[in-house]
């Protein structure tokens, strides 16, 4: 289990009561099921490392995206262009 869980889903979860009944689901990563804020957060990592790698806050979210293998992050792309393909803005 990803420490990033904790601070991605759980933590928004925990601190906004609304979205404990949202109906996506914090442990799932992928799928439709899956909490959005999963998959579109490592996909602005993705998208914007060229502007954050250099911070060095942002050294241990690099390594552990950098260790996941190539089919999770096509998946992460997959389904941040699925989730915002389906909402109007």
């Amino acid at each position: 289990m990803s420490i990033l869980r904790v601070i991605l889903g759980d933590q928004l979860t925990d601190s906004i009561s609304s979205l404990s009944n949202c109906g996506y689901k914090v442990l799932i990563k992928n799928g439709p099921e899956a909490c959005p804020f999963n998959y579109l957060y490592w996909d602005f990592l993705d998208r914007n490392r060229e502007k954050l790698s250099s911070n060095f806050r942002m050294t241990m979210m690099y390594k552990t995206y950098d260790r996941m293998d190539e089919s999770k992050k096509t998946k992460i792309r997959e389904d941040t262009e699925i989730f915002l393909k389906s909402i109007d803005y």
